[in-house]
Formats: structure tokens, sequence, C-alpha cells
């Protein structure tokens, strides 16, 4: 069973993801509906934090799986945990 996300949501992004991979995620989730982008910055792992706001309830990890960029997706507590493809190294 899918966990729906309701109001305020943390996505943390794993570290090691490039500006452009992360500006690439934050564009698709800008795009989605029932989502708005609040907030982003670092995070004190070293990774990228992202706050969301859900105006109902969203199966949020379904979600952003099917999104082009995400490698996986998982969760830590509150907080839902994205792990981006990176461009295999040229």
């Amino acid at each position: 069973v899918e966990e729906l996300f309701e109001g305020l949501v943390r996505i943390g992004v794993a570290s090691g993801s490039s500006p452009e991979k992360l500006d690439d995620f934050e564009k698709q989730l800008r795009q989605l509906e029932n989502l708005k982008v609040l907030w982003t910055g670092g995070s004190e792992n070293g990774g990228t934090s992202i706050v969301i706001l859900l105006q109902k309830p969203m199966a949020l990890i379904y979600t952003l799986n099917a999104l082009s960029v995400v490698e996986s997706t998982g969760k830590e507590g509150e907080t839902v945990i994205v792990a981006l493809k990176d461009r295999p190294a040229v």
C-alpha cells in the first residue's frame, strides 16, 4: 500500500548529484499538480533539501519514482530520500 503524504514534506536529495541534475529534478517537481516547491537549500549531510507543500494527499514516493531523473527513493523518518540518476562520465 502506497503511503500518502500531505502538507509540508522535506525531500532529501542524496549528495553527489550534479547541479544540472538538481535543476532538472526541481523543474520536474514544479510541473507536478498539487505540489509547490517552497524552498531548496543545503542540508547537514552535504546533500540538498527541498521542502514542498502538498495541497491534498498524494502517493509521493510513487510519483517521484515516475520522474525521469530519479534513480530511487526511500524514507528516513519524515524525510523522503531521493537519489538522482547521474549522466555517465565522459
